[in-house]
C-alpha cells in the first residue's frame, strides 16, 4: 500500500498531481462566477438592514466558514506545490 519507488507508482503520482491541478482550475473558474453573484457592500447594507437578525448572523457565519476554508485550501495548495517541486 502507498507509494513505492517504481515507474508505475511515479506515473500514478503524476496523474494524481495533474488531477489536482485540473481541480484547482475548475474551482478557480467556479469561484470567479460565484464572486460575481455576491453583492457589494452597499447592496448588502440595503438588503440586510431590514433583515431579521438570524439572516444576518447566518450570512456572517457562512462568510467566516468560507474564509477559513479558503485559507486552509491556500495552505494545502502551497504544501502540494512545495512537495511537488522537491
Amino acid at each position: 500500500m502507498g507509494i513505492k519507488n517504481s515507474t508505475d507508482d511515479v506515473a500514478r503520482l503524476s496523474q494524481e498531481v495533474d488531477r489536482v491541478r485540473h481541480c484547482i482550475e475548475e474551482v478557480m473558474a467556479d469561484l470567479a462566477k460565484v464572486k460575481e453573484r455576491i453583492p457589494g457592500p452597499r447592496e448588502i447594507i440595503r438588503q440586510f438592514s431590514p433583515a431579521p437578525e438570524e439572516h444576518r448572523r447566518d450570512l456572517f457565519y457562512s462568510c467566516t466558514s468560507l474564509e477559513l476554508a479558503l485559507q486552509d485550501t491556500r495552505r494545502w495548495a502551497h504544501e502540494v506545490a512545495d512537495k511537488a517541486q522537491r
